[in-house]
């Protein structure tokens, strides 16, 4: 099964804990390094694997996260996660993880394909160039909407409606269907 402790840097509080090889702990983390984990009052035998998970629906920039803190503290440890890995169900941001002893970083990137790999022409493949090119220098609005296409669905559906919706001729085709729209309303009153 899997485990996944509140929040935004909430911590799960249990008596003994047991994850085997089967098993997943899923961590998650935000923008400043905070995470939820996992307090084991006595025992904590560990296998199976952790995963670090970025929060949804939050502007990355690219680059690496430094996790403050164990992802899991117990009186007494035995024994590691056999895997430890960061993934994402963002279908424009790839994850790494380094981990030296305690110190855990999760390294963010936007490749510059990130969105035009989800594009059905060459006008939204140029939207999606250009969104890749600004998201590291862009402002909190630009943010907001870069983050909503980020974080559209796994399977990068929602990127491709976004790239369609920004293209230019989304705007003629709502510009036409206006003029069609009134042509057919000055026809019914004469």
């Amino acid at each position: 099964g899997t485990v996944i402790p509140g929040w935004r840097g909430d911590t799960l509080v249990v008596g003994n804990y047991q994850q085997d090889d089967n098993a997943t702990l899923n961590i998650t983390f935000d923008t400043n390094g905070n995470h939820t984990a996992l307090e084991v009052k006595n025992s904590a035998p560990l296998g199976g694997t952790l995963i670090f998970t970025p929060q949804s629906n939050v502007f990355y920039q690219n680059g690496s996260y430094s996790l403050s803190g164990n992802a899991v503290t117990a009186q007494t440890i035995s024994g590691d996660f056999d895997t430890k890995i960061a993934q994402t169900d963002s279908p424009t941001l790839s994850l790494s993880l380094d981990t030296e002893g305690n110190d855990i970083v999760v390294n963010i990137d936007r490749p510059a394909n990130a969105y035009s790999q989800w594009a059905q022409n060459s006008s939204q493949a140029s939207v999606g160039s250009v969104l890749s090119t600004i998201a590291q220098t862009s402002s909190a609005d630009m943010q907001s909407l870069i983050s909503t296409i980020d974080w559209s669905g796994a399977d990068g559906h929602g990127v491709t409606t976004a790239l369609r919706a920004l293209t230019p001729s989304a705007y003629s085709e709502a510009g036409r269907s206006s003029v069609i729209e009134q042509n057919e309303f000055d026809v019914s009153v004469l």
